[in-house]
């Protein structure tokens, strides 16, 4: 029964939490049972600042049933945009950050531990989320749970290249055969952690001087095959549709869409290491929500059934393995998570460049470009 028909029942009168107990407890309702919203009318709405599409009622359906009160959502655009902001004073309870910006969130002190004891679907997340703690404390804390993930590997038209379907390797991006037939992202990451896996990089993420030079050797040589250098993921897929190309550097989300429109393409998982990125969430320094309903928050986002929403509707994947098995296997293989033990074999999850050597990966991406 809604406030206002209760307001009516008992004349009108403004109800407040002690009276509106107090009506129930004489109507013979028992309202510690209903959790209702006015049993939380004095406590600070959650608030979650996180990326578009993270904000659909399906994402947190388990809270709502506890809380019957929606968080309130502000939308990020930019991990650094998201960072300045609450470095400038703005106190979200929640942030949704990818991975590997959140170390630069904790050396500025703006986030607070998480406790995963208090986590019911904590060791439901895949192992190898698990165990990776980038952003870990002194003490192993921890300060991200991982929540939705996807991934970057090679789109390519099996009928051109037949040999890569059991041989998944970045070398189908440097085949001399399939010349004036490839496609790379327009992207430093994208362009250089493939060529540091193909020359044995010890940290592609993390590169020597030495091995930048090596990769600049590689993508020269692989720039005399590159048809063009995408931007969006709509121009690649019609490339590949078209058949103006064979073979591109792309996400999951990429080979989703052709094979929506039964284009005979595979998705390559390269057995040098497969670059993944992760978004998940953290809390924030001074956020004053309960700390409860942090936590039924956390708890809601990572069950899952929330997981088999992300996959199935969002196309994202999910850190709780059980939200695999309820999806069905023809959604997964659309997607590639069919292919999830190689995924988790030869994931590369992303973590944090150093800004030094960001610099020199963004000057030797657009060297390449301009042909130099």
């Amino acid at each position: 029964m809604s406030s206002d028909n209760l307001k009516s029942l008992f004349g009108g009168k403004e109800l407040t939490r002690r009276h509106f107990h107090t009506l129930l407890a004489s109507a013979g309702i028992v309202a510690a049972s209903t959790r209702s919203r006015l049993a939380y009318a004095d406590q600070k709405q959650l608030e979650v600042f996180t990326w578009a599409n993270y904000d659909q009622k399906e994402q947190y359906a388990a809270y709502m049933a506890k809380h019957q009160q929606a968080p309130s959502f502000s939308i990020l655009t930019e991990n650094d945009q998201a960072r300045a902001k609450i470095r400038s004073g703005y106190h979200p309870d929640v942030v949704t950050p990818t991975e590997n910006y959140v170390p630069f969130f904790v050396k500025d002190g703006l986030l607070a531990p998480i406790d995963t004891t208090k986590l019911t679907h904590w060791d439901e997340i895949l192992k190898p989320l698990r165990d990776q703690n980038a952003a870990a404390g002194p003490n192993g804390e921890r300060y991200f749970v991982p929540w939705v993930w996807g991934t970057n590997g090679v789109v390519f038209r099996k009928a051109a290249a037949p040999e890569y379907v059991d041989n998944p390797t970045w070398n189908i991006l440097w085949d001399p055969k399939l010349k004036g037939k490839i496609a790379l992202r327009d992207a430093p990451n994208a362009t250089i952690i493939p060529a540091a896996l193909i020359a044995g990089a010890k940290d592609p993420y993390d590169l020597t001087d030495d091995e930048l030079k090596a990769v600049g050797e590689l993508l020269r040589k692989q720039r005399e095959l590159v048809r063009f250098y995408w931007t969006t993921e709509a121009e690649v897929q019609q490339a590949l549709s078209s058949g103006e190309i064979d073979a591109a550097y792309g996400w999951n989300s990429t080979y989703a869409g052709l094979k929506e429109r039964n284009v005979p393409v595979d998705y390559l998982v390269p057995k040098e290491g497969m670059p993944i990125w992760i978004d998940g969430f953290s809390l924030v320094k001074g956020g004053t929500a309960d700390e409860q309903l942090k936590y039924d928050y956390l708890d809601a986002v990572l069950s899952a059934e929330t997981g088999a929403f992300n996959i199935s509707k969002l196309y994202y994947g999910s850190s709780n393995e059980k939200s695999f098995s309820m999806v069905s296997p023809e959604i997964l293989a659309r997607l590639g998570f069919d292919k999830l033990d190689q995924i988790m074999k030869h994931g590369l999850w992303a973590k944090a460049v150093p800004q030094a050597t960001l610099r020199k990966m963004v000057a030797l991406h657009n060297r390449i470009k301009s042909g130099f």
